[in-house]
């Protein structure tokens, strides 16, 4: 039997890139979890963004969700994460 994780089709860069109304809204949860997560070490502000991108999309992968918070960080922030 295979894990129907490892059965989800795979989604190029540009198709998580694309600007179309969920992922705007994906964008707010990332500018806001950021922001209240302000205070803490950037590790884990990146951290808890990407779990409430999660539970809001859960067909998405960690890779594109760190993808969307690098680019919702902007390139003014170039913190390792």
């Amino acid at each position: 039997m295979v894990s129907p994780y490892l059965q989800r089709p795979v989604r190029s860069l540009d198709e998580v890139q694309g600007a179309g109304p969920a992922e705007e809204r994906v964008e707010e949860v990332i500018r806001r979890t950021l922001a209240e997560a302000a205070g803490q070490a950037p590790g884990d502000r990146v951290s808890r963004a990407v779990a409430a991108v999660l539970r809001l999309c859960p067909e998405m992968t960690t890779r594109e969700i760190l993808a969307l918070v690098r680019q919702v960080r902007g390139a003014g922030d170039q913190t390792e994460i």
